[in-house]
């Protein structure tokens, strides 16, 4: 899959405007690629007006305020020039009643901002108290989880100490090893250095370590589509569920026993085990699943699933939805499911997988389980009912 040449995002195939930074990324009249920053496309010179013009470097800040024990927790997002941050500076638009740091951002002009409690709420998001404290507990108890794991260096910044080479060596795959090492590195050295990660530095301290190999753009790819955020091509671990991930891998460090499932990015119950290959509990689980009554999808021609995209989401919703074996299925559960409940499915095991694991129309539970977004589940559901 091609990424956006503006912000690195992965593209949608039928789109013609990446869905992160909404720049044209595909000719409108010819559905050629176009190349970053040109007035035409190369292929048949159709003028480009929404890229001719630069796009002005954006600042982004995330600014966080609990009011008090019995009131919601609040966040605004903002992007801003430099210009308009030094107007923010000078005129304190948030309120000045008590200093909120900022939590991240690329300029050094704005240091503190605050949140008034006159705000409206509905200018900002709220949620549960509850919640609120437990996302702000995973960031507060990181501050020295990760100290043991990495040294400093004078080219990398950082390096990993003995402890987590030994850790990382034990995983099962060199994807897992790269994947863990990258996001890892990217949380501690942000961390410590108080700046994001270029992709260059992450390819230097996976080649350093001897995990760098073909397959390395495509699996930090998968990392940095769940667990980054993305400014100027720069990398940090997003909130909230790069926090956790980061988390969950440092639990893992520190109970060895558990190495075999340190990253949900793949599950794999033993070494040398294919990515999606169900275990034994997954097929003791599968087998009753295929003896369950289909007869409302009977008549549906499984010839129109023409892509492996399609394969995904109709396995997704016969699972979840159909016969709701569970609100959301392992990518072995799913893949054993559909090749054993239809022999002729063309997808093999590596591209469904794969497709899985990049596709937008589904959600991931921290578990490494998946389950349909509405619109794909309406999707899908008008393609087996057979409405346009």
């Amino acid at each position: 899959m091609n990424v956006c040449p503006y912000c690195t995002s992965e593209l949608i195939d039928e789109l013609n405007f990446c869905v992160e930074c909404e720049q044209q990324v595909k000719c409108l009249k010819c559905n050629a690629t176009l190349y970053k920053d040109k007035s035409k496309c190369l292929k048949c010179g159709e003028p480009i007006k929404s890229n001719s013009t630069p796009q002005r470097n954006m600042n982004t800040y995330s600014l966080e305020e609990k009011v008090t024990s019995n009131s919601s927790y609040r966040r605004i997002d903002i992007q801003a020039s430099d210009t308009a941050v030094s107007v923010l500076t000078d005129k304190s638009p948030f309120g000045v009643i008590k200093p909120l740091s900022v939590i991240s951002g690329t300029s050094d002009k704005v240091k503190q901002f605050a949140l008034s409690d006159e705000q409206s709420s509905s200018s900002v998001n709220t949620r549960n108290e509850e919640t609120a404290e437990d996302e702000l507990g995973y960031l507060n108890s990181l501050s020295t989880n990760t100290s043991g794991l990495f040294a400093e260096h004078s080219d990398f910044g950082i390096s990993p100490t003995k402890t987590l080479r030994e850790f990382i060596l034990r995983l099962s795959t060199k994807k897992e090893k790269q994947q863990v090492l990258a996001i890892l590195y990217v949380w501690e050295y942000v961390k410590q250095h108080e700046k994001r990660v270029s992709r260059e530095r992450i390819n230097s301290i996976l080649k350093n370590e001897g995990l760098q190999d073909g397959n390395t753009k495509k699996h930090l790819n998968e990392v940095v589509k769940s667990y980054f955020k993305v400014v100027d091509n720069e990398y940090e671990v997003n909130d909230y569920d790069g926090v956790r991930h980061v988390e969950e891998i440092i639990k893992r460090v520190q109970n060895p026993e558990q190495v075999r499932s340190s990253t949900d990015i793949k599950k794999s119950s033993k070494a040398g085990r294919t990515s999606g290959q169900p275990n034994k509990a997954e097929l003791d689980a599968i087998t009753p699943w295929l003896e369950l009554n289909l007869d409302s999808i009977k008549s549906f021609d499984v010839r129109k699933l023409s892509t492996a995209s399609k394969w995904v989401t109709f396995g997704l919703y016969v699972l979840t939805k159909v016969l709701k074996v569970k609100e959301s299925v392992s990518p072995g559960e799913i893949y054993t499911f559909l090749f054993k409940k239809y022999p002729t499915m063309p997808i093999k095991r590596k591209t469904f997988v794969d497709n899985l694991s990049s596709n937008k129309k589904v959600l991931r539970s921290a578990g490494g389980a998946y389950s349909l977004t509405e619109t794909s589940e309406n999707e899908m559901k008008s393609l087996v009912e057979g409405r346009s």
